[in-house]
């Protein structure tokens, strides 16, 4: 057979013996009351109403201070409530995710290890409990503008706003459907860790063959924790969160325009115009690896992975290499070091062997290295203490880089900024003899930005 068309058979021969290389399983619970829910079959699903109220009012006045000068203000009010499950069908995190992002981020830039775990329980206004999140009572838009004609044939404009969004329903749905853990969650079976011999066969449209993480609880009790060690069971337990201090998004518009009549019927009008976001929704993953900080050194591991990676690159990913010693490397995994060899040289190429960490685990022996691209080796530090080897690498707090509980933890924050700046310049000349003539230009800038840690 040509080894071109290896791919095809081996397509064409797992879908006649019905092998399922990867699986994908929603499981929907019920909430039978504030501390237990029950699983619902495969295929079958919750019917779920929400509900949230929206008030508006808006004041505005114009005063003419002079026949030439014209003076408008205004003042909107918007009061968005947090949407929610009006039978109850509604989970949340136990603590504020918010806060517990931003614990992991300041014990990483110490050098320390802050994951605790948490639970996910019964919430929303239906029962009496919290919203997913407090609701902005501050959302006052103010609006102003002024018109001013000091000749016949000039008029000046300016104008700036205040505008908030209407937002909520978006983000309830989809944490409804993909984050509500003991409500909703998710499962998944990576690629490629079956083989033809282990990998689940096909034999039902709603029958899902078990995972390797084992087969979802027929009941859940609250409060419900995600399991552990995502990354080691053979599974990703994958999951949506959701930001308690969520802030209503707004944009603030603000332009400013001279026009003047020139000629027989011509008039040339140049503006500026801008218009900048605030607090707009942006996702993030919560359960991201830390940036940790080796104390002694005060080097951070992004700047060392750049250094290790940036000399990969430089010598040709060259495994015989010799790398200068980094200290990050150095302090946090001294038992790296071995056979003569600094532990950069021997997390440079993957030969630490048992020595790599004092489990035993080595590091040479992970499929999947990447010459220059050591993270994988905080994979494995991580993995290990979860196991309840910590510390692993001496210099390591316990739960290092990746969270004990979550593959992933995407999130939607309103931590984005952005900004319009745009100059105009028009030309115009009335319908005259048929003819009616206008020219425009622009030019703008856009940007937008994401921050987190």
């Amino acid at each position: 057979m040509s080894g071109t068309f290896s791919t095809s058979y081996d397509n064409a021969i797992t879908s006649i013996a019905g092998l399922l290389s990867t699986i994908n399983v929603h499981n929907n619970y019920q909430v039978t009351n504030s501390t237990t829910a029950t699983l619902l079959p495969t295929g079958s699903t919750i019917p779920r109403d929400f509900k949230a109220n929206e008030f508006e009012w808006y004041v505005q006045d114009s005063w003419r201070v002079k026949p030439n000068l014209t003076v408008t203000a205004g003042l909107r009010y918007t009061l968005l409530q947090t949407p929610y499950e009006v039978h109850g069908q509604q989970v949340a995190p136990t603590i504020d995710l918010h806060q517990w992002f931003t614990n992991r981020a300041i014990a990483a830039a110490q050098g320390l290890g802050n994951q605790p775990e948490f639970a996910f329980a019964p919430s929303g206004q239906s029962r009496g409990g919290n919203a997913y999140w407090n609701v902005n009572k501050l959302n006052f838009a103010p609006r102003l503008a002024v018109a001013y004609s000091p000749d016949s044939k000039t008029s000046i404009r300016a104008g700036l706003g205040m505008y908030y969004d209407h937002f909520g329903e978006g983000i309830v749905d989809g944490f409804s459907q993909f984050g509500s853990f003991g409500l909703t969650s998710t499962q998944a079976a990576p690629s490629n860790i079956f083989t033809p011999d282990d990998a689940p066969r096909y034999t039902g449209r709603n029958i899902v063959p078990p995972l390797p993480g084992g087969a979802p609880q027929q009941t859940v009790t609250y409060p419900a924790f995600p399991p552990d060690n995502p990354n080691t069971t053979g599974f990703t337990f994958n999951s949506n969160g959701i930001d308690g201090q969520i802030k209503t998004p707004y944009s603030m518009a603000a332009d400013f325009s001279v026009q003047r009549q020139v000629g027989k019927g011509w008039t040339v009008e140049a503006a500026y115009v801008g218009r900048f976001g605030r607090h707009l929704l942006q996702q993030r993953d919560l359960a991201a690896a830390t940036d940790l900080v080796d104390s002694k050194s005060g080097m951070d591991y992004y700047t060392a992975a750049t250094l290790i990676s940036k000399f990969a690159l430089a010598n040709g990913e060259d495994p015989g290499a010799a790398i200068p010693a980094i200290p990050y490397f150095e302090n946090l995994f001294p038992t790296a070091a071995a056979g003569g060899f600094s532990a950069t040289q021997n997390i440079y190429t993957g030969s630490g062997g048992s020595n790599a960490c004092p489990s035993g685990f080595s590091w040479a022996n992970r499929p999947g290295r990447e010459v220059g691209a050591p993270f994988r080796l905080g994979l494995i530090a991580t993995a290990l203490a979860n196991g309840g080897e910590s510390p692993v690498c001496a210099g390591l707090p316990p739960v290092p880089y990746w969270d004990p509980q979550f593959s992933s933890l995407v999130a939607w924050s309103s931590l984005g900024t952005s900004s319009y700046n745009a100059g105009q310049l028009m030309f115009r000349h009335p319908m005259s003899h048929g003819l009616q003539v206008d020219f425009s230009y622009a030019l703008f800038k856009v940007a937008r930005f994401g921050f987190g840690h």
